[in-house]
């Protein structure tokens, strides 16, 4: 038997009282994003109408839809960040104690009238959350708890249902607000500390058969023609609508089902076929009034899929599929609505800024953005969410209770416990691995039993090569790195490589290999490679020479990187002499002519003869005559002169 709970993990207090929370799709990282803010915004505006409508006091204005509006104010997150935790009664303001005092009064007082599913379902979920979020009148609050408990459980029929006052009908709406009301009781019954193991085996046995009811008697249609879905309405055997399917579908989860269940898959499917935040006109089976009340129930059923961990089978259908399916695309339905880019729409109810204004990294397309902006464009100046043309609220107080739980991502108390440990869903640190002790050695919010690195703390569980095993924990190849990367040198020169950019994605120590082919001179220097190409003459060409870096981790994992040498061969007058033979290097002198032999080409060379005479001076600038004789005395001495006597 599958059980379920929405409370955190407790600190000290009568039942561990902590705040609720929940997930949902692609979850947000914990931060403030424009998105989030106005949807704190409008969560705070429409607190205050139901406050100003006489919601929190005593009598409560809401009547028989109290608790809803209690649970409303309960599940008030504590910031914007969108994965802040809710205030609970511990955790709110002195303003809004008082009021849930008030409110929590009126409720007490009622405690023990009549069963009436409507009032006896949402009534159990505020008393539930308030006496696990440090409520002052625990004891009264469980002794309500356990006079609603029995009420509702000796009243549902064979079939799974129950009607507004017995068992006499085969009504879903009125059983899944008893639903939601033992789900949230369960997080009672199931406490370690202060639980009833009795009455929590009857509740398991209550929600199982509801769970079989919906299975059994879900059907097809109407105005799609899918053999695979599976919907539920107002009454069995009534038309499907939205309201009662999405009622259905976590009407099962509640029982015991995951989201590989064909009864799950099938009603999903039926969901995702008519997927619409904007409104249920085109699937209601008639019920117009009940437009945010199929917001929060399908948002509770998304919300249980998505907190249970339970990946889905290959085919299956899954939350994240919602809002992906064209409207013309089979099964064609013209009102299905695809999923909002944030990138895209403008910002809604809280200014006028166009598109871009929610775009965020941490604000990704899903279910949830497309609901919280559906809601928020239809809130009121005066906080009130309207609903939607073609529609009408039944009860303004539940209806605008509705509203906020969704955009509060609250599934009233529920507890789901898909591992069945013992510990709910959204308290679990491994609500797919059953793990009872909840060991967390690493002490990152992972439990041992399903944490990839139960020794590394990595609360985002990465895993790149999607191998099971942490990317933190897991030795992961080192990677190689040269530079330059070819390595210029000149003939009879020297040089250097860095390997220092080489990495470990761990840190550890690395050792380096450098290895190259042929005769150079090389010699490791830590991360570096001096090479020595002082006696390497190149051809005019040059020579490459090509190399390795291998680098190694202390487990053995390695990375090479190659690299080249080129030995360029230097010839600086590009006369086609290197100008380590070249006698005249910055000169071109390709036939290297040097009359006096001095190693001194003669294009270069001060004094070409060799006889002390520097060219510029020199009455035989070809002919060695260090006396400069000129007998003539015509400028040309007389060892060069044809006509010496002239």
């Amino acid at each position: 038997m599958t059980v379920f709970n929405r409370e955190r993990r407790a600190g000290p207090g009568l039942l561990g009282l902590i705040a609720l929370a929940l997930s949902f799709a692609s979850p947000a990282a914990a931060q403030i994003t424009n998105f989030s803010e106005d949807v704190g915004r409008s969560i705070d505006a429409g607190l205050a109408w139901l406050d100003a409508n006489g919601a929190f006091n005593n009598p409560s204005n809401s009547g028989d839809a109290a608790g809803l509006a209690a649970l409303a104010l309960l599940e008030k997150r504590q910031s914007a960040d969108q994965d802040a935790e809710p205030l609970g009664y511990r955790n709110a303001s002195a303003e809004d104690q008082a009021r849930l005092d008030r409110v929590i009064a009126y409720i007490l007082g009622r405690s023990n009238l009549a069963f009436y599913a409507y009032r006896d379902g949402n009534y159990l979920m505020a008393l539930t959350v308030y006496l696990r979020t440090g409520g002052p009148r625990a004891d009264e609050a469980r002794v309500a708890i356990n006079a609603i408990f029995d009420r509702i459980q000796a009243n549902q029929n064979a079939r799974g249902y129950w009607c507004y006052s017995n068992g006499g009908c085969d009504d879903s709406s009125t059983t899944q607000l008893v639903m939601a009301g033992l789900a949230a009781a369960r997080g009672v019954f199931n406490d370690p500390a202060t639980g009833d193991a009795a009455r929590l085996a009857r509740l398991n046995e209550l929600t199982a058969l509801t769970a079989s009811g919906y299975r059994q008697f879900g059907t097809v249609g109407p105005g799609i023609n899918d053999p695979d879905e599976r919907g539920h309405g107002y009454n069995r055997g009534n038309a499907n609508s939205m309201q009662q399917t999405a009622s259905g579908l976590w009407g099962q989860i509640i029982g015991g089902d995951d989201i590989n269940t064909p009864g799950v898959q099938q009603y999903l499917r039926w969901l995702r076929n008519r997927y619409n935040p904007n409104t249920h006109a085109g699937a209601n089976g008639g019920w117009s009034t009940s437009y945010h009340y199929y917001m929060w129930s399908s948002a509770k059923a998304y919300t249980f899929l998505e907190d249970s961990g339970v990946v889905p089978a290959p085919g299956n259908l899954s939350t994240a599929d919602l809002g992906l399916l064209p409207p013309g695309d089979e099964p064609a339905f013209a009102q299905r609505t695809l999923r909002l880019d944030p990138a895209a729409v403008g910002r809604v109810r809280w200014g006028a800024e166009g598109a871009g204004y929610y775009n965020d990294p941490n604000e990704p397309s899903r279910w949830y953005f497309d609901y919280a902006y559906a809601l928020m464009g239809q809130q009121g100046a005066d906080g009130r969410f309207n609903p939607p043309a073609g529609t009408s609220a039944w009860n303004a107080h539940s209806s605008q209770s509705y509203a906020l739980l969704v955009l509060e991502r609250s599934v009233g108390g529920g507890c789901n416990d898909t591992d069945e440990d013992g510990v709910c869903d959204v308290d679990d640190n491994c609500p797919n691995a059953d793990n009872a002790n909840q060991a967390d050695r690493d002490e990152d919010g992972v439990g041992d039993a399903c944490d990839n690195c139960p020794d590394a703390p990595n609360p985002d569980q990465a895993d790149a090569d999607q191998d099971g095993e942490g990317d933190v924990c897991e030795n992961r190849p080192p990677v190689a790195s040269v530079d330059p990367n070819p390595v210029i040198i000149d003939e009879h020169d020297g040089g250097a490589v860095d390997g220092s950019g080489s990495s470990d994605p761990e840190g550890d120590p690395l050792r380096f290999d450098w290895a190259c082919e042929g005769n150079i001179a090389i010699r490791a220097d830590g991360q570096g490679l001096i090479i020595d190409a002082s006696d390497i003459d190149a051809p005019p060409e040059g020579i490459r020479i090509p190399c390795t870096l291998t680098v190694t981790d202390p487990e053995g994992l390695s990375d090479t990187e190659n690299f080249t040498i080129i030995i360029v061969n230097v010839d600086s007058d590009e006369d086609g002499v290197d100008d380590d033979d070249d006698n005249c290097v910055n000169n071109p002198n390709p036939n290297q002519e040097d009359l006096d032999g001095d190693g001194i080409g003669d294009v270069c060379d001060d004094d070409i003869d060799g006889d002390g005479i520097p060219n510029g001076g020199d009455n035989c600038v070809r002919t060695p005559n260090a006396n400069q004789a000129d007998l003539d005395g015509d400028g040309q001495g007389d060892v060069c002169d044809n006509d010496i006597d002239g």
